[in-house]
């Protein structure tokens, strides 16, 4: 019979969340939502381009959203 090996990982996946410097983790944070939003922006803007400027033939929204 084997012998029961013990744990290599003492703590629980939320400790190592929730242990250390909150100056990182909310760094971390930070980074993840700009890294969404760089992310989403072009999509968002060409579902307006398509939705708004070119179904109502607004010229000057198409430019705008555009630039």
């Amino acid at each position: 019979m084997q012998k029961a090996r013990p744990s290599i990982v003492k703590k629980p996946l939320l400790g190592w969340i929730f242990a250390g410097n909150p100056k990182l983790k909310l760094l971390l944070l930070l980074t993840v939502v700009i890294t969404v939003i760089i992310r989403v922006a072009p999509l968002e803007m060409q579902k307006r381009i398509v939705n708004q400027a070119i179904k109502l033939k607004a010229f000057d929204l198409l430019l705008i959203y555009c630039g």
